[in-house]
């Protein structure tokens, strides 16, 4: 192994945890480079605490055994030191291994060696990687053909290798460069007057770089160009689209799926089409209810694709959250476009809101005044400079979590130098933006995907008209309509405006707000009123002391507790303290009379801007960044006099005033939110609209689509509306058990907690314990991770907590257990036994105390159980739903509170397949879970043995697959395998017609 770096040590260590106070270094490993010899160290560490049994699965062939039999931390840490002595440190992503380092090598002492990560040079030199783990950076700059296995020494090597290979892609890129890349950091931090970054000297160009150069990329080829080239004239198959499903070489060679023809899915692709070539009047509607596992995405892009290649037709697809709309424009496209060979032939992208976008202009603006205090600062700032200069990057969003974990401040700098609303016009912009380049592309795009949240607001009609839209889970738009429509008012955002409104009498460069660097910016061009300052100043004291007393009124008069507190406060009581409930205090007069003074100083505050707006334009002053600011500013407070006034309305309308203050008296949000949105809905969107497709796996509701078409407007019109059964045996191969005897959660107690630790870890010793626990609190979520996380150790159980450990379901050579919030109850996809249990801490019934709903049944004269049980009904399939994904999937649906209203459970029964709820003890389910689950594995086996036609007693030992001769048992097994069910053929005995199966 060669090192371009000379007198360098190269570093890693592998933990027992993420947390220093609670977890140990259990390995670790240095290569030291010194006048180009190497130096290997490498040891184990016995650690004197439990070690997580999730460590060693992702720690190749790491063993307890070893570790029990290697030396204490005491005993390697002298060796350790003497043998980097004060060499200068490499190691990728230092900051979280430097606290380890810190506390168990080096005892918190003032350390000689200079400290350098890896994963930060790489987000300087190379800003646009989607991910800097040390893996992914590998397979991006190198062709080394190695995997991170979590062992120290091997990822030692790899780290030498990725430095050498981005030092030599900078020095490649920068050949024909006069400014090189390490004089122009060394200025940047000359002229800041901030300690100098530690790579920069080792930026410079060696002679000696070419035998370095081997293993190195020097493109990065995110996609794969090349389509299938297929013989299939698609323009027979314009009027008849659907019946490209049933052509198996347009599917077959994707490396994305692995394909077979649906019937369902096909009659799923034909709706569609149907909708979309409807003779009805305009709009055009269509509801259908899918199933899981129909493959909906490729059954509505086909329609999607086709309408724009042969009809010109320019289609919007609309998904729920930003994650999807990415696995449609990284994944799913791309894979169907291919396949079709028409990748050169359709545009598409993503849209999102301005706000997600990075300004090339506000950074430069932020340039010229700011101050950096650290070296930090400084290095996020570059980061962010360097992704956007050339216009090719700009997506907030696809700034990956290890740059905002290095650079933990950036959030701040991010909101300083996104695009504003009201100040950014791209048709205006003379920078190389991306967000321009954007909305360029929008104009020519055949298909934009989009957001629920993007689409309510719509802000591109000029650029592309919704006519032709496909919404994606469709059903989330019955929540998320609320929120389209709802005008909110936060005391954090008021009072930072405020801020940048307020003009300082004497400038401190450590406080320098939006209005006083307009004042510098006129100094000596424009002649204001001088009263002008002071009665801003005035106001915004004011203003700003008007919600400190709301915020401390409230301290004062509610009770103290956990949680937030939120009302409707013309239709509901405060949640007073008792001294105050006894003493009548009248919280809501008291808040809307501060409210009524804040909007009283808002609106001289907004006279002063007009003002100064107004003479800026009569000197032609008009035209600056900071002038656009400031007017963006005076529109936001008029939009906050707006709400505030109509939060303020004593009114019973169709309006729903909510405030929601912070347990700890911080900030308070005011929404005011529609209570009726079908009018509202109907008029924004069906009023311009050609033709949309809702479609869901949860559309109906009682076993219709009136709630969904009522809620959203859709019953005044004509719509075609279908629903396509499961085409799985949910009733034959799942069991939905409701917990009796289980204890209700309780604050104040643990034993629901206690009980649910107990059950979860039974399920685990009794099956196979690929177990995904859904939990409506994540405070629910803490507690039974703090206690059970022991418990599972004990059996050698992995147990995660976050939907990003998710996939570590799929692996069944180990046992693992997660525990996940409201952001699983969608989006989880482990077929075969990866997922054998899904758990619901309880049904997600709304308090009757919910100011929104508890308002809506108020005005619409309904029931509790009209308002709770869609949203009921639609959670809960969603959380069964992430049970059976393939036809070959089992297992069990647990509830823990389903409660006792008999009417929800029988309507609910019906929602989920008309499958049976039975309520059993925690007894039932130990004694069941083994026999029932064995049942399913062998009844799965022999569903396998029938889908790839294979007799399992020929006396043919050898078969022929795609020209392939094959041992009839290595077949089997291999089938078996693909489809993730753990079960291994040992040997077949023909004549007696038995099988030695292990249950591997």
């Amino acid at each position: 192994m060669k090192s371009i770096l000379n007198d360098v040590v190269y570093l890693n260590i592998v933990t027992s945890g993420l947390n220093s106070n609670t977890s140990e270094i259990i390995e670790i490993a240095a290569i030291k480079v010194i006048n180009n010899e190497v130096f290997k160290f490498n040891t184990l560490i016995r650690p004197y605490e439990e070690v997580p049994v999730s460590v060693f699965g992702t720690c190749k062939n790491l063993k307890q055994n070893d570790l029990d039999k290697a030396p204490t931390i005491y005993q390697i840490r002298n060796k350790f030191i003497d043998f980097i002595k004060d060499y200068p440190i490499i190691c990728h992503d230092l900051k979280s291994k430097k606290c380890f380092l810190d506390k168990y090598i080096f005892e918190n002492k003032r350390l000689k060696n200079e400290l350098l990560d890896s994963m930060q040079l790489a987000i300087i030199l190379e800003p646009f990687h989607m991910n800097y783990e040390i893996n992914y950076l590998i397979n991006k700059v190198t062709d080394i053909n190695k995997q991170v296995n979590n062992r120290a020494l091997n990822d030692v090597l790899l780290n030498i290798q990725l430095v050498n290979a981005l030092l030599i892609r900078l020095w490649k890129s920068e050949e024909t460069r006069l400014d090189k890349l390490y004089f122009n950091l060394e200025q940047y931090f000359k002229s800041s007057n901030i300690k100098s970054w530690e790579w920069i000297k080792y930026l410079k160009e060696i002679d000696e770089k070419n035998e370095f150069e081997q293993s190195v990329l020097f493109e990065i080829n995110e996609k794969d160009s090349q389509g299938n080239r297929h013989n299939v004239n698609l323009s027979k198959y314009k009027n008849s689209y659907e019946d490209l499903l049933k052509l198996n070489e347009l599917w077959t060679n994707s490396k994305n799926f692995s394909y077979i023809f649906r019937p369902k899915q096909h009659e799923f692709t034909k709706f569609i089409k149907d909708v979309f070539n409807s003779k009805d009047d305009v709009p055009k509607i269509g509801c259908i209810e899918a199933p899981t596992g129909i493959g909906k995405s490729v059954g509505y892009l086909i329609p999607a694709i086709m309408e724009s290649f042969y009809n010109g037709k320019k289609i919007v697809i609309s998904t729920d959250t930003k994650n999807l709309q990415m696995q449609l424009i990284n994944k799913d496209i791309p894979t169907v476009l291919k396949s079709l060979n028409l990748q050169s032939k359709i545009n598409y992208g993503c849209m999102k809101g301005k706000n997600n976008y990075l300004c090339n202009r506000r950074l430069e603006e932020y340039k010229k005044s700011v101050v950096f205090k650290s070296q930090s600062e400084l290095l996020e700032f570059l980061y962010i400079q360097r992704l956007i200069e050339n216009g090719e990057y700009g997506d907030i969003e696809e700034i990956p979590s290890n740059v905002k974990t290095i650079f933990s401040e950036i959030d701040g700098l991010i909101l300083n130098l996104r695009c504003e609303s009201d100040i950014c016009y791209p048709e205006k912009c003379i920078e190389r933006c991306f967000y321009k380049n954007r909305i360029k592309e929008l104009k020519k795009e055949h298909i934009t995907v989009i957001n629920h949240s993007l689409l309510a607001k719509w802000p591109y009609k000029e650029q592309k008209q919704l006519d032709y839209l496909i919404i994606d889970e469709g059903h989330n738009l019955m929540e998320k309509s609320y929120d389209f429509f709802t005008s909110e008012c936060n005391s954090i955002l008021l009072d930072k405006l405020l801020d940048e409104l307020y003009p300082h009498s004497e400038i401190n460069h450590k406080k320098v707000s939006t209005m006083d660097k307009f004042y510098i910016s006129v100094a000596g061009k424009l002649q204001l009123d001088s009263n002008i300052k002071a009665k801003l100043q005035e106001k915004i004291t004011l203003a700003k002391q008007s919600i400190n007393n709301i915020l401390n009124g409230c301290g004062k008069s509610l009770k103290s507790g956990l949680y937030d507190h939120s009302w409707e406060i013309n239709r509901q009581q405060a949640p007073l303290s008792n001294v105050s409930f006894k003493n009548r205090v009248d919280i809501s007069g008291y808040m809307r009379s501060e409210f009524e003074n804040i909007v009283i100083y808002l609106k001289e505050i907004l006279r002063s801007l007009n003002y100064i707006i107004d003479q800026c334009e009569k000197e032609g002053e008009d035209d600056s960044y900071i002038f656009n600011t400031i007017s963006a500013k005076t529109m936001d407070i008029d939009c906050n006099i707006l709400t505030i006034e109509s939060f303020i309305e004593k009114k019973l309308d169709n309006y729903c005033r909510i405030i929601d203050i912070n347990n700890e008296y911080k900030y308070f949000n005011i929404r005011v939110i529609p209570i009726d949105v079908a009018e509202m809905f109907e008029s924004m969107f069906l009023s311009t609209v050609n033709t949309v497709v809702f479609l869901s796996a949860t559309l109906n509701i009682n076993n219709n689509m009136s709630t969904f078409k009522r809620t959203l407007g859709l019953d005044k019109h004509k719509t075609i509306e279908k629903t396509i059964e499961s085409i799985y045996d949910y009733k034959g191969k799942t069991k939905i058990l409701a917990m009796e005897e289980f204890p209700k959660y309780n604050a104040l107690n643990d034993e629901f907690i206690d009980h649910t630790v107990k059950l979860i870890e039974n399920i685990c010793v009794n099956s196979n314990g690929h177990v995904l626990a859904l939990f409506t609190s994540k405070n629910r979520l803490e507690k039974v991770y703090k206690k059970l996380v022991h418990r599972l150790n004990i059996h050698n159980i992995e147990l995660y907590k976050d939907k990003s450990a998710v996939n570590n379901l799929r692996d069944l050579s180990k046992k693992c257990v997660v525990l996940a919030s409201k952001s699983c109850f969608e989006g989880v996809d482990i077929q075969g036994e990866g997922l054998t249990c899904v758990i619901l801490d309880k049904l997600p019934n709304k308090s009757l105390d919910d100011p929104l709903y508890s308002s809506i049944r108020s005005f619409k004269r309904t029931t509790y159980d009209d308002v709770n049980y869609p949203q009921l009904s639609i959670k809960a399939k969603q959380a069964y739903g992430r049970l059976i994904r393939s036809k070959y999937d089992y297992g069990y649906f647990i509830i823990l509170d389903i409660g006792h209203n008999n009417t929800t459970i029988n309507k609910l029964k019906k929602d989920l397949h008309d499958c049976d709820i039975k309520r059993v003890n925690t007894h039932y389910v130990i004694d069941s879970i083994s026999k029932d689950f064995k049942s399913w594995k062998l009844e799965t086996f022999r569903e396998i043995l029938k889908d790839i036609k294979c007799d399992i007693y020929s006396p043919m030992k050898i078969i022929y697959k795609n020209n392939n001769e094959m041992n009839r048992i290595d077949y089997i097994n291999e089938e078996v395998s693909k489809r993730n069910i753990a079960l291994y053929i040992k040997d077949i005995d023909i004549k007696n017609k038995k099988l030695k199966i292990s249950y591997k």
